[in-house]
């Protein structure tokens, strides 16, 4: 599979930044919903959903290195689903707890949210059937990363035409400019995870254990006793 390409970022020679406009840096759920679902569905096949999974293979989450970067660089904004963008939360938050981030303590995790988290718990069991390893994180959240880059993309060409519509004439350099320094940040944003991704050390998907790099584990009341093979 060839991978995801990004425009090349404009080579503006230039540290200035401008403050994001209102309608450009507001993202509009029923577009974005739209081209997620048109390219995807809800299926095995959502980046969104493999993702989700992969952080949650093993008993401990993804492990080291790859785990750390996809933390510290995706965020909610990054997804299209909001129950996607919810649970992604709620696994790096107890990943940076030393908390165990299986599908079955984040379901015992849920279950302490009460009836609120049932689309959660929904989700989770859909989830249990798809196939996406650990060792397959960086790939998956390229994957995520690229698409929302592609989202934030086309948000910003539906604002240009707006603006080609609507906007007194003396604004329209103004405006263009300022969503092209937004996009290159976006794209350099993107170009960054991809260099980093590269610099991770090189796993063996056959027998590199899931816990290597894992921070200390510390169990909660629900999990007193952790099993051995979640140690």
């Amino acid at each position: 599979m060839r991978p995801e390409r990004t425009p090349q970022a404009p080579d503006a020679g230039t540290t200035e930044t401008v403050a994001a406009h209102d309608t450009q840096s507001v993202a509009d759920p029923e577009l974005d919903a739209l081209l997620f679902y048109a390219t995807y569905g809800h299926s095995k096949l959502d980046p969104e959903v493999r993702l989700l999974t992969a952080m949650m293979d093993g008993a401990e989450g993804a492990g080291g290195a790859a785990m750390t970067l996809v933390a510290d660089t995706l965020g909610k904004t990054d997804f299209v689903d909001e129950h996607h963008a919810e649970l992604f939360e709620l696994i790096v938050s107890r990943w940076k707890d030393g908390e165990l981030t299986d599908p079955t303590s984040i379901n015992v995790a849920l279950m302490d949210q009460g009836v609120a988290a049932r689309p959660l718990r929904d989700l989770l069991v859909s989830l249990v059937s798809v196939d996406a390893p650990s060792w397959r994180l960086p790939d998956l959240a390229k994957q995520v990363l690229v698409a929302a880059y592609r989202r934030q993309f086309q948000r910003a060409t539906t604002f240009l035409q707006q603006v080609a519509d609507e906007a007194p004439a003396h604004e329209l350099f103004p405006l263009l400019r300022q969503v092209g320094i937004e996009q290159a940040d976006a794209d350099q944003r993107v170009r960054e995870f991809h260099r980093q991704v590269a610099d991770l050390p090189v796993r063996d998907a056959a027998t590199t254990p899931v816990t290597a790099g894992r921070p200390a584990l510390h169990t909660t009341r629900h999990h007193a006793s952790p099993r051995s093979d979640q140690s």
